[in-house]
């Protein structure tokens, strides 16, 4: 077997798992247990390869630290108070995979091609569950809310890379992705992409001088979006609309009222056990929070797996220490582009991807789905190392 052959066999095998988010993802119900079978091929090929070479090069990069040590920490609560199985899955399988991984092979050369691949398969999905068979989104294949949420990030990165590069399939990914994520309905997503694209804009409005230029082809895009979806975008305000009319008038037993109460009791919860946090425990004290005539019926019957925001979720659960660790993996990126000496010609995407996130984890628990946990972690490392000018 050719050199050349031999090569292109390992970059698939390689790069087999990062495929696999832009395809299988949107394609195969339960995909983020199953792709740990890529991983674990990929990482022994890459050890009968390079041997434990790239675990000598890998093993001081703070953010290979950060999800280890974020893994041996959940593993530990695991054991004794409990932790979610999905999220240590995720970052034991990840932390391997870029610990392994050679960082000569970091590149996002391919990405363009597979954001459109991935644009183009989420929307088709988008169209024919919501639009064709009209599925309500609590009954589709995949949760609405993970999915738009990892739609979020991909189009974030989309809309990066056709300002950086000029690449018009990159806008037709923007555009894709953006439908789809308004067709989901799905605030926590719709709100994070308007606040990112926007860092994006300001970004380039300062760079360049064709200011008009940029802020005409904005709202022409704005506007092609919201009228292809204008139905569905006034179906959700007409919800938003009538959920808060509903609080103003006592009744907190909707979306956004449960909510409410989730983050109301959360001072309560969290006190408990500030340090390592409350484990799978937090279900018992919040129906003992009940007993005690602290929190309402409606929040005690719901029961939530998690408090639809990541920040409290994870000190309740994980305490300061689970979410000390939580900040490090979210921030350490952004913190990276500025601290290190060559200057990141990917800063201003790392910094528009931590933006969208921060404000997703507002309102939802996307560390708890690992749907969306396994692209944000590898998007962050891959964009963030392949920006950095490699110094001989």
């Amino acid at each position: 077997m050719s050199t050349k052959l031999k090569l292109n066999w390992f970059d698939t095998i390689l790069y087999l798992p990062l495929i696999s988010l832009f395809t299988a993802a949107f394609v195969i119900p339960g995909w983020d247990k199953k792709v740990v079978i890529l991983f674990s091929v990929s990482i022994i090929a890459i050890i009968c390869k390079y041997g434990l070479n790239t675990i000598k090069e890998n093993y001081k990069d703070p953010y290979v630290v950060i999800l280890i040590i974020s893994a041996l920490y959940g593993s530990a609560l695991y054991e004794t108070i409990g932790y979610g199985s999905g999220e240590i899955r995720t970052l034991i399988v990840v932390s391997i995979f870029l610990l392994t991984f050679p960082r000569e092979r970091i590149n996002i050369q391919g990405l363009p091609l597979l954001l459109l691949i991935g644009a183009i398969i989420s929307f088709l999905y988008t169209l024919y569950f919501s639009v064709y068979l009209d599925i309500p989104r609590s009954k589709q294949p995949i949760n609405a809310i993970p999915f738009a949420i990892t739609l979020c990030l991909l189009a974030t990165v989309s809309l990066f890379i056709f300002f950086k590069e000029r690449r018009i399939i990159t806008l037709l990914s923007f555009f894709l992705l953006a439908i789809s994520i308004i067709i989901t309905e799905t605030r926590g997503a719709i709100i994070p992409l308007t606040v990112s694209s926007s860092i994006l804009l300001l970004y380039k409005i300062f760079e360049r001088n064709n200011i008009k230029k940029l802020i005409t082809t904005s709202i022409f895009g704005t506007f092609f979006i919201i009228s292809l979806s204008y139905g569905f975008v006034e179906a959700r305000v007409n919800a938003t609309v009538a959920e808060i009319q509903s609080i103003s008038e006592g009744n907190y037993n909707t979306s956004i009222g449960l909510r409410l109460q989730m983050w109301q009791a959360s001072p309560e919860l969290i006190s408990i056990n500030p340090i390592f946090g409350l484990g799978d425990n937090h279900k018992q004290e919040l129906q003992r929070l009940y007993k005690a005539g602290k929190i309402d019926k409606s929040l005690a019957k719901y029961s939530p797996t998690h408090y639809h925001n990541q920040y409290i979720d994870k000190i309740i659960k994980s305490g300061v220490i689970g979410f000390i660790l939580f900040l490090l993996a979210v921030y350490y990126p952004i913190y990276a582009c500025f601290i290190k000496a060559n200057e990141n010609s990917n800063k201003e995407c790392i910094i528009a991807i931590t933006a969208a996130f921060s404000l997703i984890c507002l309102t939802d628990s996307p560390f708890s789905q690992t749907f969306t946990l396994y692209p944000l972690l590898l998007i962050n490392y891959f964009i963030l190392n392949s920006g950095f000018r490699r110094v001989a």
